[in-house]
Order: structure tokens, then sequence, then C-alpha cells
């Protein structure tokens, strides 16, 4: 019986309609049911033309008005008129009509639906995308158990339209299909007829043949990359959706909006998963990979119907059409339905070569009615693999003619290939659904399941651990193995897991959770209680918060580590390093710890066979959070060196007992007889004299135990000499420090499959190397001891010394990577190549040691290791070269890594020309200008190799020079100087102080030395026998000196002794004084120099002014030292800055320019502090304005921001000061400065960082410069230790995209409808989202770069009874400054004893 809503109730005539129509489409129903049904059951397969001429033509013509109650009641009535009545009936159980009180109620825009408002439901006019959205989005709120699928309905329209185009089986299994969705929508709203309504059959026919499904694809999960591409499934039973959906897929891209609601997702009984809403082409970024052991859940859009779009409807106040989503809050898959088939086929590719990123084969299902579909699908992965290794399976019923197959492979082995890897089975779903869960036990496959729900992590403030959300989840098991509370682990698997351990295999941890694998150290308890100890205190110094496992090679400290670690994981959040990234990943750790678990210490794990471990502990030690870094290291690594003050076990032997319970373990796993085994005990003191446990565990295993000729006997059983090669390489790269070798480099090598395996080929070698999942499948040796004595079997085979043999391996690893990324970029295998050939591994740019990286330091001359740089350059630079040429090529992950492998292969090349002994600078420029044409943005490094390069010829003439010093030598010795601190100005400037610094530092020191000796400089008076020009050198050092106090490099131990040298020099006061004994120098010759000289007066005040900002700087230990000096002095400095840019000067000269901006930066810092008037403010960022596109326009380069952007804020004040054009004319130029092809934005430019915080104050006294504070926080610490007070500002939320969103300020009113940028979203402590807009909110105001932007973690919803009291956050922010206060003066007088 019709249960609909008690409005239509109380409306008889509408209620009686309603009914009759009801009735009659259940009558229609029945009819259809007894006329056809046997007939579709019998003759589908063997009498199609009878069912096209008594049905399927029948079904075509829409003839009858539903809601006409006195037509001739006929079968022929269309079922898209019973459904679209049948979904209209449904909407009368909720609502009399379509008003405004149901959109609102179901989040419906109602100006989309404008037209059909307060009219009844039967009497609407929507069409169907409309009517299944709507109704779609009803249920799902009204949490309805459905067994029908909307989608059905639109789908069969489309298949119906096709018209004789379809084949019969077609249309008949789509009709079929439709009807059954029609009785159960009757059913949903009377279930009294479930039993009265009888389903159609499918014919018999229709089935789907798993076992030749399993034979032609060699489906496996084990083996394959898999995917299920999968179409709404409503209607299949929920029993038959979980058996699919919790098996082991790698990605599921769910064309279903409602798949969570009504879908296969809502069957998902693990925890697993990833769920991610699959919108737009860069959702998938190159940064992602696959987690074999998580399934990542690619839902596309929020709507139905994935062709669903924005509606338009017109706006009577704008008096135009405008784009809105029918349903609020949803998201659809493609705004336009006309770029739908550009947008599925990029989205495809994406999935594709995401799935090859695993690089491993690819078996792709699909469950579609749709052969447009597959035809994409097949033609993505073409594109991205022309090997073919992959296999694609389409379940649903179609038909796709041989010539609509791929046209352009007509006539060649590619169309054989095609068929031989796209196989149809011509069924409906739920036929793939039931026999999937009728034998996937027998086949092998397990489904997943979870009985905890939850992941939690220890948490200070909850004793059950925090629960952590699915996208903080997803953020963190892209990059790390996270030790949950509870985590299960699969017991068979635990088995299999302690096989391969004993083995010679890692410890995974579940074999560490199991305790099988022993604890052999007594330090682990007393390790722990100092690594507790240092969790609850806050370190000034980073490498306190460092623990080495400084293990002995073989000793087993990579267990030992891991060990440690699960011991601490109950009580702290363990992550595990598997991936180092290379962006954000400062911000994704500042975010766990603040956000994630409410500021509660954690470890981080790893081990020196991490990639990148020098610059991840780099970056990690800049995080500022409670947290303890544990990582495994070999004895003898330079880590150890490097951070001196950090803590460390040691662990390189074993007691006896240690050693006896090794004995009983290696035994049990030991394939060998007992009486063998007896043997080996009675001889184990003798026959093993290295009782690590490497080696105990070989002594058991083999019976007669020998490394050389354990491994002698692999390497002798190489079915092919390429065999010795491939493991060679793989040997060469463990040596060189990157122990997992990507296995699609030795595929290449030795021209088998993906498909395929080294070990099918050559059994032996699993004696020696492991095939394990980094990411990607990789070949790695089971120890670095194997590797070693490999390659020392290899020379003595080969007959060539180590260098030789080293350099011929290189070449074939360089030539294999290169096949191994033709088809799709390999980022492990650039990643592999950047390390062993670019990166350096245990040493730094900054040690005394070697420059490059441990593979070029072992080869034999210069000219190989030119030779092997050269193939690097010759093997990708055609890729790199295409990669420069895209507009978006910054995008991708994999192009910026070749491009940057190939800017830095050249610069080597170049560093290795300048160098002794090749010292051939011609060549040398040469390969550096290539570097430099092919360096993404501003690279420091590439910077800094050239700059070194200058370094090295500018020693050779000095050198040169010493024994004979002429006059003239000078203006070389000035030209290489200029080129040389000008390229290290750029290194720093670009993000790498810790090496320009020492290195700008270093050059100075070099060319000092040599004019103290020539010049017979004696004491700091004799400075004046030096001409202005080397005068500036010295500045130039003190300058250097200077910025090491700003970037804040003296963490960096290298770097920190090499500037400590530096300084001892210059404060022995064999050259010159301190800083105010220079300051006082300056100061005496300027007072006395000859005013009519100009030259000499502008330099020595350049000279004077630099001195006093130096020592101010010094003085009061911070960048922002302007507001806390004497007025006077202050004034002082700003009369010479004044008088500086008032001369005139050379236009020609980049360091007059440079000189001049940092003058100019200067004025404008001291503006603030004196107060200066904004007149006079915008009338100097003019001047400045006037210099920079002056000398942009002359040197063809980006302008530097800043004058735009002094232009901007200081208009924004005149307009808080009553300026009338103000605002316009800050707008005009903040469109500008949004012009990112004509600015630099990088290092202290970003367009996004807040220069300045508006306060309380006059004229440029309103900027507080808050650039130098890493945080909000900082910055209101800032604004609290110098008594400035933020202005509060109201406005109204809107938000927009990604996280980000604007305020519309209404106060202060002089900046009524002004736009502040806001930040919300997990990264930001504050409670707005996409629902919020039109709240009214309070806020902080900063100036950015590009826009004025708020302190969004200081925004507060207004609307939500939130509040912004500035005068208390200043209070607690001053409270918290005096209990630090002792710290800081203690620190401070840390760095004063190091600086003297």
């Amino acid at each position: 019986m019709l249960n609909l809503c008690l409005d239509i109730q109380r409306d008889s005539e509408y209620e009686s309609r309603c009914t009759k129509t009801f009735n009659c489409i259940i009558k229609w129903y029945k009819k259809a049911q007894e006329d056809y049904s046997e007939l579709l059951r019998k003759e589908m397969s063997s009498s199609i033309q009878n069912i096209e001429k008594g049905f399927v033509d029948s079904l075509c013509e829409e003839e009858a008005d539903l809601f006409d109650l006195d037509f001739q009641f006929s079968t022929k009535l269309s079922f898209f008129s019973v459904a679209d009545a049948l979904e209209k009936i449904i909407f009368c159980q909720y609502s009399y009509c379509l008003d405004r009180t149901f959109c609102s109620k179901y989040s419906i825009d109602s100006n989309v639906v404008c037209n059909n408002l307060n009219i009844k439901w039967l009497d609407t006019k929507l069409n169907d995308v409309q009517v299944i959205e709507i109704l779609s989005k009803v249920l799902a709120d009204e949490n309805q158990n459905i067994h029908f699928d909307l989608a059905t309905l639109h789908e069969d329209r489309s298949v119906r339209s096709k018209g004789t185009h379809v084949a019969y089986f077609e249309r008949c299994l789509s009709t079929l299909r439709c009807y059954n969705t029609i009785r159960e929508m009757i059913v949903f709203l009377d279930s009294s007829l479930d039993h009265e309504l009888l389903r159609f059959d499918y014919p018999g026919n229709n089935v789907f043949d798993i076992d030749d499904f399993k034979s032609r694809s060699k489906f496996s999960f084990e083996h394959y990359t898999t995917i299920l591409i999968t179409e709404s499934v409503h209607d299949v039973p929920e029993q038959y959706l979980a058996n699919v959906a919790n098996l082991n897929w790698d990605i599921v891209v769910d064309l279903d909006g409602y798949t969570k609601e009504f879908g296969l997702a809502k069957t998902i009984d693990h925890v697993n998963v990833q769920h991610q809403l699959l919108t737009e082409p860069n959702t998938i970024t190159s940064s992602d990979i696959i987690n074999h052991s998580i399934t990542r859940w690619y839902k596309c859009g929020d709507y139905q119907l994935r062709m669903t779009g924005l509606f338009s409807y017109y706006d009577n106040v704008k008096r135009c059409k405008l784009p809105a989503s029918l349903v609020i809050g949803k998201t659809p898959y493609c705004e336009k339905p006309s770029l739908f088939d550009r947008k599925e086929s990029s989205m495809l590719e994406r999935i594709v070569s995401l799935a090859y990123r695993s690089e491993r084969p690819i078996n792709i299902v699909v469950l579609s009615n749709n052969s447009k579909l597959i035809k994409n699908i097949a033609d993505s992965c073409i594109t991205i693999d022309t090997d073919f290794n992959f296999f694609c399976t389409w379940i649903g019923f179609g038909e796709l003619p041989d010539d609509i197959y791929f046209d352009q492979y007509d006539d060649n082995e590619n169309n054989r290939l095609i068929y031989e890897h796209i196989f149809h089975y011509n069924c409906t779903f739920d036929r793939f659904f039931e026999k999937v869960s009728e034998c996937k036990n027998s086949l092998g496959w397990q489904t997943k399941h979870s009985e905890i729900k939850e992941f939690r992590l220890p948490s200070e403030k909850m004793p059950e651990g925090k629960i952590i959300s699915e996208n903080d989840r997803i953020a963190l098991d892209r990059y790390f193995d996270v030790l949950y509370l509870d985590a299960e682990y699969d017991q068979t698997k635990t088995k299999e897991d302690i096989e391969i351990f004993y083995n010679g295999g890692k410890a995974s941890w579940s074999v560490i959770a199991s305790d099988e694998a022993l604890e052999l150290s007594d330090k682990v308890n007393s390790f722990i209680d100092e690594i507790k100890k240092s969790m609850g205190i806050s370190q000034n110094d980073s490498s306190k918060q460092i623990f080495f496992v400084k293990h002995a090679s073989g000793q087993g400290g990579t267990t030992l580590a891991r060990q440690i670690a699960w011991k601490l994981h109950r009580q702290y959040p363990v992550l595990e390093l598997k991936h180092y990234p290379q962006n954000d990943f400062q911000q994704l750790l500042q975010r766990f710890y603040d956000r994630v678990i409410d500021s509660a210490p954690f470890v981080i794990l790893c081990d020196d066979s991490s990639t990148y471990l020098n610059e991840l502990i780099s970056l990690v030690s800049g995080v500022q959070r409670r947290f303890s870094l544990i990582i495994s290291v070999r004895e003898n690594n330079l880590l150890l060196k490097e951070y001196r003050n950090a803590s460390y076990l040691t662990f390189t032997t074993l007691n006896n007992d240690k050693i006896n319970a090794l004995k009983i373990k290696f035994r049990n796993y030991s394939p060998l007889s007992e009486a063998i085994l007896n043997e080996k005990d009675s001889n184990f003191e003798k026959a093993l004299s290295d009782k690590r446990p490497f080696f105990i565990g070989l002594y058991y295993k083999e019976e007669k135990f020998d490394i050389e000729n354990y491994v002698q006997k692999t390497f002798d059983n190489a079915p092919e000499e390429r065999y010795r090669k491939a493991l060679a390489c793989i040997a060469l790269c463990d040596i060189m420090g990157q122990k997992y070798v990507p296995a699609i480099i030795i595929q290449k090598m030795l021209g088998y499959s993906l498909r395929s395996s080294l070990f099918s080929q050559y059994p032996d070698a699993t004696s020696l190397i492991l095939m394990s999942e980094e990411g990607v499948p990789c070949y790695s040796f089971k120890h670095s001891l194997l590797a070693e004595k490999y390659i020392s079997l290899y020379s003595k085979h080969i007959g060539k010394s180590n260098p030789d043999i080293y350099f011929q391996l290189a070449k074939a690893v360089v030539e294999f990577s290169g096949e191994a990324c033709k088809n799709q970029i390999s980022i492990p295998t650039i990643d592999l190549l950047s390390y062993i050939m670019i990166k350096k591994r245990d040493d730094t740019e900054l040690s005394s040691g070697s420059k490059v990286s441990k593979l070029l330091s072992n080869l034999g001359t210069e000219e190989q290791k030119i030779n092997l740089l050269e193939q690097l350059v010759d093997t990708f630079s055609e890729n790199a070269r295409y990669f420069l040429s895209l507009d978006d090529f910054t995008e991708d992950e994999s192009h910026k890594k070749i491009i940057n492998l190939v800017s830095h292969a050249y610069a080597h090349i170049g560093r290795i020309y300048s160098k002794s002994p090749m010292n051939n600078y011609v060549k040398a420029a040469e390969y550096l200008g290539s570097a430099r044409s092919f360096m993404i943005g501003n690279d420091p490094d590439i910077y800094h190799m050239e700059g070194t390069a200058y370094h090295e010829q500018l020693k050779y003439l000095l050198e040169n020079y010493r024994t004979n010093p002429k006059e003239e030598d000078i203006d070389d010795i000035l030209s290489l100087f200029n080129k040389a601190v000008s390229l290290y100005d750029n290194s720093i400037q670009y993000n790498s102080p810790e090496y320009g610094i020492p290195s700008k530092l270093t050059l100075c020191k070099d060319v000092l030395n040599y004019l103290c000796e020539t010049r017979h400089i004696k004491q700091k008076n004799d400075i004046e026998k030096m001409k202005v020009e080397e005068q500036e050198i010295y500045s130039c050092f003190l300058d250097a000196l200077d910025e090491v106090e700003q970037y804040n490099i003296e963490e960096n131990v290298i770097a920190e002794e090499r500037i400590h040298k530096c300084r001892e020099w210059l404060d022995s006061g064999m050259i010159f004084g301190n800083s105010s004994e220079v300051v006082s120098y300056f100061q005496q010759k300027y007072d006395v120099c000859d005013k009519t000289d100009f030259s000499d007066t502008w330099r020595t005040l350049l000279n004077l002014t630099y001195a006093q900002i130096n020592h101010f700087r010094k003085k009061y230990s911070t960048v922002a030292f302007h507001r806390t000096i004497e007025k006077n002095k202050l004034l002082q400095i700003r009369a010479n800055i004044q008088t500086l840019l008032e001369a005139p000067f050379s236009k020609e000269s980049s360091t007059e320019y440079f000189r001049r901006t940092r003058l100019f930066s200067e004025w404008f810092q001291i503006a603030k502090a004196l107060n200066i008037s904004i007149l006079e403010c915008l009338g100097k960022a003019k001047a400045w304005l006037a210099m920079e596109e002056e000398y942009a326009s002359r040197m063809k380069c980006r302008r530097n921001p800043q004058p735009w952007y002094y232009l901007t804020v200081f208009s924004y004040l005149e307009a808080l000061e009553g300026g009338t054009n103000s605002l316009e004319e800050a707008q005009k130029y903040q469109r500008e400065i949004h012009n990112e092809y004509k600015f630099v934005y990088q290092g202290i430019y970003a367009q996004t960082r807040i220069n300045d915080l508006l306060v309380i104050g006059s004229g440029a006294g309103q900027l507080l410069n808050v650039r130098h504070c890493e945080d909000e926080t900082d910055m209101l610490a800032e604004a609290a230790k110098l008594k400035a007070t933020p202005v509060t500002a109201k406005g109204v939320f809107s938000s927009t995209a990604a996280g980000a969103g604007n305020i519309q300020l209404f106060t202060p009113i002089q900046f009524n409808k002004l736009l502040l940028h806001v930040r919300y979203g997990k990264n930001y402590e504050n409670t707005l989202n996409d629902q919020l807009k039109e709240h009214k909110v309070q806020t902080l105001i900063g100036f950015a770069t590009s826009q004025p932007c708020a302190l969004s973690n200081y925004t507060k919803d207004e609307s939500a009874g939130e509040s912004l009291v500035v005068s208390e956050i200043l209070f607690d922010l001053n409270k918290k400054s005096g209990e630090n206060s002792v710290k800081k003066k203690k620190t401070a007088k840390k760095r004063g004893r190091r600086r003297h």
C-alpha cells in the first residue's frame, strides 16, 4: 500500500490520482511479465529477430500519457514514462510538491529547478538527469535501503538511442535489467507486492566464465597491480557486492557517486582502504604511489550519473546565466559534459600511469556497458606501455566491432597483441559478482576483514589512544609505515615472514610483534629510557633528537632498531619512513604533531639505506617539535661524525648467551639433516671465527659453509654471462649506498617481460638476493657483505680492477635505466641514478672529502667520470628537453626529476673540468652553461657548482700570481671574484645558504689572504693600503658572516665548522677588529675623506652604513633589530641610506643594482620603526620601482616584486587614512603583481608568505615586519614583544576551492569589500569549511607579496559564537616569552662564545 506524505493524504483528489497511477503501473508490469518473460527467456539466444519484432521495437514507441488515466492500457507504454511516474510517486512519499522547503531540506539549488517550483510532483517537467539526481539525494538523506539502480534507467535510454547499431542481445539485456529495476521500485513503494510481482529472468547464455577469465588474463592479486573499474551496481545483492569489494584490489575506480550509500563501497568490511574523490585529472598526482596492502578507492564525483555537470539558471539581478550545482555541496565529476570524453581519457591515463609506477604488470577488470570507456582504457594502457604488460577484462553487455577497435593499429602486429590482452564477457554485472562469490575461495582470493574498524595512535590526552581520520591516515601512509595500536597481523603471513627472516630477509613488523626475532643487545632498555627522557623536553640542539643504532655490518642493527621502535609504539606514535618526499615534508610532520596527535611526542624510524638521508635529517631537524629520529647506521657511517651531539647505542659484538640463542634459532630453520647439524654444533667454534648473526645463519644453512664458496656457487650456476652481470649491477648499487634496485632495470637488462622474474631463469640467485616491495618491485642483496664478495668475484672473472668494473657496470645501469624509462618514467629508477651518480652519500659539498658521489669518487680517472656522466646526459637529455617545453612540466614529479638529473649531470661534468688535474675552464663553462639551460627555476645547487668552478679558476690564478704579483693582476682576480660571489649569492638567495655562505666566505678569505700578503697588511689600520674595489671584498666577507645569523645555518655541523674558522680568522685581530672597530674605522675615514671625490665618498659611506647595520644586527642578535636600537642611531643610518640612494650610479652594473636593492629594503624597515609618513614611503617605493623596471628591461629578467608590494601596501594604508582612490590604486598594483611570469617569487619573495602585520600606529609604523617569523604564532609573539597591537578585522567568509577562500571585509570601514585570502582545512587551526559561506568572521590582517591575507590560525567564526580577543592572545604570548627568557639568554651566550 502506498505511503504518501500527509499533505497529499489531505488532498483526496491528488491522492487518488497518485494511487490510480501506481495501480496502472502495477497492471502494466504484470501484463508485460506475462506476455513477454517466457519469450525472452526461451528465445533471446536463438530467435533474436522474433524478439526484435514482437517486443523491442514496440517498447521504443512512447505512445501513452501516463498521467491521463483514460488511456488504453498497453504494454507498449514506454518504460521511460513508467519510470518517470514511479520516481515522482516516490517523491510523493516525502513532499506534496517541489517547493523551497523541499529544496532546503535536501540541499537542492532552487535556482536550477525554479521553473518547476510549487508544482505537484506528477506535473513537474524535470528532465531525467534532474529526477535521478534529486531522487538519489532524497533516498540517501532518508537512509533508505534500496535494491534498484536509477542509473540503469538513464543508461537504457542511451542504449535505445543507438537504434539498429546496437546488437539485439545488448538491447534485450538492457531491457530486462530496466524491467527488474521498475519492479524493485514498485516493491519499494509497496513491499506487499514483493511475492506477487515476478522478476524477469535472464537468458541461459548470460554467464560469466570465471575459469576462462583466470586462464586468459592470468589474474592474480599477488603478481599484478589490480584495478577494478565499475559502474553503479545498486541492484546487485549486498552479499555479492561484499565478496568483490573486500578483495585485495590495488585501485578501484568507482563510477558511482552514491557508492557509499547504496553501492559497492557500502559493503567494505576492512580499514585498509583510502577513499578519494576523483574530480580533476590532477587529483592523482605524480608523487602518488601504490601500496599493495591498501586499496585506493577513487569515486568519480558525488553524483549518481558521472556525466552530470553544472546546470545554468538565469540570474535576474545580474541579468545573465550563471552555473550552479543541482545539489548544493555535491561535486560533479565533470562540470561541463562537453568536456567529459577528454576528461575521462585524461583520468584513465593517470590511473594507468599510477598503476605502472608499481612496475608490475597490470590486470584491469571493467564492469561497464559503455564500449567507449573500454576503448579509452585500452588506449591509456597502450599509450603508457607499448610492451603490453597488461590485461583488460570487460564484463558487460555490448559489442565493440573489429573496425571500432584501434584504427591506428590496423594491419599490423599491435592489433593481434590487443586482442590477446583485452577480453569481453557479454553478460550482466550480477553474473560476475555471483561467480566471484562462488569461486573466490577455490581460486585463493581472500577477502579482507577487519575486526578493528578504527586506527588509533598513542595520545597523552587519551589513554585509549586517539582515532586517526581517514584523510590523515592517507597522508601518512603515503610516506610511512605507521605502527597503529592494536594492529592486526595475518598469522599465516607471520609464519611466512619468520621463514623469510631466518633465511636472510628483513624482519617484518609481524615478526617483531611475534618476538621471534631475538633481542641481541642488553642496552636496549637503557637506550629506550634515554629516548623517552628526550621526548619530555623541547631540544634547542636538533642533533639531540637523533638516536643512532650504531652496528657492525651483519650484526642485525636494522632489526634491533625496529625492536626498539616496537617497544615504544604503545607509548608514542611511531612512523617508519618508506619514501622521502622532497616537497611539504616538514609541513606534514608539523601538522601531524600539532593537529593529529595533539602535540604529543612521536618517533621516526629509518636506516642508512634510505635515499636522501642527509637531506631528510636536515629537513626533519627543522620541524621544531618534540620527536626522536631513530636511525640504524653502520659503524663507519660519517653521519656519526657529522652529528656528534646525537645519542647512540653501540651494537658491534655479541656475548655468548646471545650467540647460543642464535644457534638454536638458526638450527630450527635449517634445511640440513640432524646429523649434519650436530656435526656443525661440534665444529662451531673452530669453523666460525666471525660470529655475527649473518654468518651464524649462513653457517647453519650451508652444508659446507664459507662465504666465498657460498657466493661462488651461485656465481658459477648463472645460466648465461648476462645474468652474472645483472647481479653485479645490483651489487654495485648496494656498495654505492643504494640497496634496492627497481626490478624493471634488470628486466630490461635481461630482456624478459614484467610478467616474468629473474628467479624463474636463475633460481640459484635466491641464495644471494631478494625481491621486495619498496614502492615498486626491487631486487637487493641479502647483505652488503654478499654484494662486496660478489663484486670481488666478478672483477676476478672479468680480469679488471674494481674502478674499471665499477665504470663498466655503471654504464650498464645507465643504459638499461634509460630503457626502463622509455614508455613510462620510473621515479624509483631516476632516484637510483641520482643517488649513485649525483648525490653525496656520507659526504657533502661542505666537507673536506670528495665532492662527488661515492660511485664517481671510486672511478679510476676523471675521463671515466666525464664519460659516465655524458652517457647519463645522452640517455635522458631528449626527454628532459621535451618536458621543459611543456607548460605544466613542474606539476609532474617525474618530469622535474628527469630535468634535474640532466641539469646536475651537466654541472658535475663542468665542475670536474674546472678542477685539477683537468683545469679546462673553457670546457667547464660550456657544460655549466648547459646545466643552466636545463635548470628548473633557480636551482641553488647549479648556481653553487658554477660558482665553485669560477672559484677553482680563481685559486689557480692566485697560486700563479702569488710568486710574482703584478698590479694588473687585480683586474683578472676581481672579474672572477665577482662572477663567483654573484653565483654564491644566488645559491644563498634560492634556499641553499648552508652551501652558499661558507663557500662565499672561503672565496673572500682566499682573495683577502692574497691581498693581505701582496699588500703587506699587518694591522687593521693598513686597510687603506687596499684599493676601494679590494676593500669591497672585505665588506662582502662581513656581509656573508651576518647572513649566517639571518639564515640560522649553524645547525649544520660541517657548515658551522667552516664558518667558525672564518670567524676565527676575522676575530683574531690579525687583519681586522670587531664590528664596533670597523664602524669607527669607516666613520673616521668618511669624516676626513674628500667630499669632492664622489666615488670614494660614496663607497666609504656605503661601507660605513653596512658596518653600522651589521654591528647592530650582531648586537641585538635579530634580523628585525630596527625597532630596538636608539632612535638617534637609527636616524643616522637612515640619513646615510638616503644619501646613498640619491647619489648617481652605474645602471649597467648588476652589483650596483643589488646594492641599491638592499638599501631600499633597509630603508623601508627603518621607515616602519620611525613611523615615516605614508606619502614619503609611496615616493620611495615609486623610485625603487623605476630602478627595478629599468634594470629588468635591460637585463631581460623577471622583476623583484618588493617595490610593487610596498606600493600596494602603502596604498592600502593611505586608504585607511582616508585616501579617496587609494583602494583602487592598491588593487591595480596587486593585479599586476599576480603576473607570475613577470616576477621572481622564490625564497624570500614567496607570494603567499606574510611580510608585514597590520598594527595600530601611524604612518609606516602600522606595518610590523614579520617576514622572519616561522609561523603566525611567531608573528603575534613578535608583536607582543614589541608592544604592537594587531588590527582586528571583521568580514564575511566565502570559500573557493582546495581549502582556500576569501573574507570580504566590512571593518575597518575603509577596507569595506576588501578581500582577504584565508586558508582552512586539516592544516589550519580554524573551524571554517566549504559549508560555512556567508558566516561572519573575525581575523587579523597580514600583507603577503601578492595579496592581503588573514592570519588563518587566528580566524574565528563569529556566526558560530567564536570570538577573537587579541589582548588575551598577546598577554599569553608575553607570559610564555617571559618563561623562556632564561633559556634564550643561555642560547645567546652560547652563540656568542661560538662566534668569538
